[in-house]
């Protein structure tokens, strides 16, 4: 008989997470792809230590560092082979499949850096945490605005990523919150997603993120005049 799948719903109780995560933390290694908070994502678990770190997750307050790898061709990856910055995350979701496989869909929360890597049966890792800091300011409504266009016209001039992103984009109304869909969105190499996650301070990441956009779309209009 078919093995059937086991899906678990955990609860949010909707916590502050400013008091409540732990300052050690279960870390999952990721390939390919930077987590960014405010993103949801289905993360399908295979290796034997990831899977201890999502069930040591589970027994306690469902919280995971999300840390990408240098090397994604790494089966086993050390802190060596890790990025410091990551994203902290909340288990949603576990659905346990077949041959030992699980998979988890997490929820972005909030930057956060591995100031320490702890190597037992799992990998995990004592963090500190980059909650931003959003002051309305005239500069930041600048920011938000050229960014806004930037990214319009990204979309208009990328044939792969569908055009109901600008939709939800402009159904969001916090600055940070915009910042990581445009981020978590864009078809970019994962040093430069890495990079962005990496700063700090809110005005500084949309001034990174124009860089960004403005660059791709310099590549996209080359591409254009060659076709």
């Amino acid at each position: 008989m078919e093995k059937t799948e086991e899906i678990k719903i955990i609860e949010n109780n909707n916590l502050d997470t400013k008091v409540d995560i732990p300052q050690v933390l279960p870390v999952v290694p990721l390939r390919d792809i930077v987590i960014f908070p405010y993103m949801m994502y289905p993360i399908l678990a295979g290796r034997d230590s990831t899977i201890k770190a999502i069930n040591h997750a589970l027994d306690k307050e469902k919280y995971l560092m999300l840390v990408t790898q240098i090397d994604p061709k790494t089966d086993e990856p050390t802190q060596e082979n890790l990025y410091s910055y990551g994203t902290i995350a909340r288990i949603i979701q576990v659905i346990r499949l077949p041959n030992n496989l699980i998979k988890v869909l997490v929820d972005g929360l909030v930057q956060a850096k591995a100031e320490k890597f702890i190597q037992n049966d799992f990998l995990q890792a004592e963090v500190t945490y980059q909650f931003q800091k959003v002051e309305e300011s005239i500069e930041l409504n600048a920011l938000i605005r050229q960014t806004t266009k930037l990214f319009q016209d990204y979309l208009n001039s990328n044939r792969t990523i569908a055009q109901e992103s600008l939709l939800a984009y402009e159904n969001i109304k916090e600055a940070d919150r915009k910042l990581y869909y445009i981020a978590s969105t864009i078809s970019v190499p994962i040093d430069i997603k890495q990079r962005l996650l990496e700063i700090s301070d809110l005005k500084k990441q949309y001034f990174e993120i124009i860089n960004i956009l403005s660059s791709e779309l310099e590549i996209l209009q080359v591409e254009k005049d060659i076709e």
